[in-house]
């Protein structure tokens, strides 16, 4: 089996992002959570230029606004 490095699968990551739904550092939170129930999702890429900063999961959205 192949060893993958953690920046080998970043890199993976940021190639497949045009194909995942992804917030903007810059977007409300009401549009991550959004986004997420729209696809069905339990967590979304938060982004600043193309790049995947990290992830945020709708449990922690939701508890933020109350």
């Amino acid at each position: 089996m192949e060893k993958l490095t953690v920046k080998q699968i970043t890199l993976l990551m940021d190639e497949n992002l045009s194909d995942r739904p992804s917030v903007s550092v810059e977007d409300k939170i009401t549009d991550a959570i959004e986004a997420m129930l729209k696809n069905d999702l339990d967590r979304i890429a938060v982004t600043s230029k193309d790049k995947i900063l990290g992830m945020i999961k709708l449990e922690d959205a939701l508890k933020v606004i109350g």
